[in-house]
């Protein structure tokens, strides 16, 4: 019995596992969304600038970072909330003007769209590794 509590060494050693369980289950979690970011990093620098079909891709990669970004700010709001409220969305306003109005066939306007995703994809990774140590 510890502290006349009514608890058994078996109970606590339970607990100590249990919690260290969780803890191992969320850095994993965090590692695989790592690993997501990091692939979607490397297709969108092979991405050229030259136009529509590029903008398309971009477009693709970046839904796919939106549903990772969005998985990590439902664990941790206070950690990625910085990232979900402003940049991402600064990067969805910017690809709906980009569609709406400038147009997807500028090579300029391509590669501020994919500096963009790359940046805050970086920023992101930056997040998760200063969160896990």
């Amino acid at each position: 019995m510890i502290n006349n509590l009514n608890i058994t060494e078996e109970k606590l050693s339970f607990w100590n596992d249990l919690c260290l369980n969780i803890s191992i289950s969320t850095l994993m979690s965090y590692n695989k969304e790592k690993l997501k970011i990091e692939s979607l990093l490397q297709a969108i620098q092979q991405v050229p600038d030259d136009g529509a079909e590029s903008f398309e891709r971009l477009n693709e990669l970046f839904l796919e970072f939106s549903k990772v970004i969005s998985v990590l700010y439902k664990k941790q709001p206070n950690v990625f909330g910085n990232i979900y409220k402003y940049d991402h969305r600064e990067i969805k306003a910017y690809k709906r003007q980009l569609r709406e109005s400038i147009g997807v066939s500028s090579p300029t306007h391509v590669g501020k769209f994919r500096n963009d995703i790359e940046d805050t994809a970086e920023r992101t990774l930056e997040y998760i590794t200063i969160f896990l140590s």
